[in-house]
Formats: C-alpha cells, sequence, structure tokens
C-alpha cells in the first residue's frame, strides 16, 4: 500500500472520529466482556512492584480505566494515548490517570515504558500490514521483559450483518485484502476505513518477535466472538 493511499485512509478516519466523537462515546460506555479475562495476567506482573505502569493505546473515551478501577485489585497507573481530542474531553480524569493526545500513525509510537499495554478497537484503523506490524513490535519493544500484550481484533468481516454497511472501495487508493471502507449512520452518515486481521495475519504480525502467546480467545458482542483477543508476553531475546 502506498503512502498516499495509508495518508487518505488516515485522514478518513481521523475526519469521522472529529466529527461523530460525541454519538460514539454515547455508544461507548460499557466494559468489554473480554477485558475480564484479561485480569489474571495483568495480577501475574512483576508482583514486587507497588504500581503497575499501563498503556491504552487509542484509548478513547478510557473506558478500559473504568474498568480497571472496578476490577484490578493492584495499584496501577494508566496512561491513555488516543488523537481525537473530542472522546479524550469526554474520560475521566483520575489521580492514577493521563491522558495524552497523540496520532500514533501520524506522529510516530510514543515513548513509554510501560508493564502492560492494551489495544482494543485500533488495529483494524491500522492502514497497511506493514504499519500493523511496526506498531505491533512498538508495542513490545517498548513494554518491560515479562509484561502484557493484549489486542483485540475486531471480527466484522465473519459477520454478515455487517455486509450492508460495506461500500464500494474507491478506484484510486491501493488495497490490501481484508480492507473495507464502512458506513457508520448513528447522529449522521459517516464513513470510515476498517481492516479485518485474519487468523493468518494475525500469525504473521507476531512472527519472529520476542513473545510468547499465553492467550487466544473470542468475546464480546451478543454472541461472544465480536473480538478476537491476542495475549502476549514479552520475553529475552534467544
Amino acid at each position: 500500500m502506498n503512502d498516499s493511499t495509508i495518508q487518505t485512509l488516515i485522514d478518513l478516519n481521523n475526519r469521522f472520529y472529529g466529527e461523530f466523537a460525541s454519538d460514539f462515546d454515547d455508544s461507548r460506555h460499557a466494559a468489554w466482556p473480554g477485558w475480564l479475562r484479561l485480569i489474571p495476567h495483568l495480577k501475574s506482573l512483576d508482583e514486587t512492584k507497588t504500581q503497575i505502569r499501563i498503556v491504552d493505546l487509542a484509548c478513547g473515551n478510557a473506558r478500559f480505566w473504568k474498568f480497571l478501577t472496578t476490577e484490578l485489585s493492584r495499584e496501577f497507573r494508566y496512561l491513555g494515548v488516543d488523537s481525537c481530542r473530542g472522546l479524550l474531553a469526554a474520560a475521566p480524569k483520575a489521580e492514577n490517570s493521563e491522558l495524552i493526545q497523540h496520532d500514533v500513525l501520524t506522529e510516530g509510537y510514543p515513548e513509554l515504558a510501560c508493564d502492560f499495554v492494551g489495544s482494543f478497537g485500533f488495529f483494524h484503523h491500522i492502514p497497511s500490514f506493514e504499519r500493523r506490524r511496526d506498531i505491533l513490535q512498538k508495542m513490545v519493544s517498548h513494554t518491560e521483559i515479562g509484561g502484557i500484550i493484549a489486542v483485540a481484533f475486531w471480527a466484522f468481516a465473519e459477520r454478515p450483518r455487517f455486509d450492508s454497511k460495506v461500500l464500494p472501495w474507491p478506484e484510486e487508493l491501493q488495497r490490501e485484502e481484508g480492507d473495507f471502507i464502512l458506513t457508520w449512520n448513528r447522529g449522521g452518515l459517516g464513513t470510515r476505513y476498517c481492516h479485518y486481521v485474519s487468523e493468518a495475519e494475525e500469525a504473521e504480525l507476531i512472527r519472529g518477535l520476542n513473545v510468547e502467546v499465553v492467550d487466544r480467545f473470542s468475546e464480546d458482542g451478543k454472541t461472544h466472538d465480536l473480538n478476537r483477543y491476542l495475549v502476549l508476553r514479552h520475553v529475552e531475546e534467544e
């Protein structure tokens, strides 16, 4: 995928979230059921630390922070990163959290060391395999050895109910397998770029990384399979 196509898709999504931040926030407050399976992994992190550092990449309105305050028994410091000012403005403020407006896709991966990094609802908005791979690699490298990396891949392409939301792909743009333009119809009509990460692509994304897979599962939605989770542990290079 060429740079022009990548930038066009990034711009499309930035316009979408800028326009529909309020409507998106209104429908995005409940915790994802799949997050509950991450709690044991968070509890397993270095027990000598009095406070663990958690990065939420593309945090939106920081509902993952709200979930952690209820479900995680140990002390933590939360850092939420997102490009959308409107969603960050809707996020709660607290002493143990910090919110940063930063566009990972255009400004690069932030230099934030952590014990746990999660990305929920973001990888389907990253154009090109190379960028998805690069961001995942940086998530790993910025996580302490023994730390946890958790990613959720939206399985929309496996669900027939999303077929009616698919628009024709623009002829002037390059396309990779799994790329779609989807409509949004809440608070107005919008469009956004979404990519479906297949299990085969998932295997390629983690190939050669210094990680071990500690969990894989599907959860969320009425059918409990709307998102496919991948949980990795950063290990020493062999």
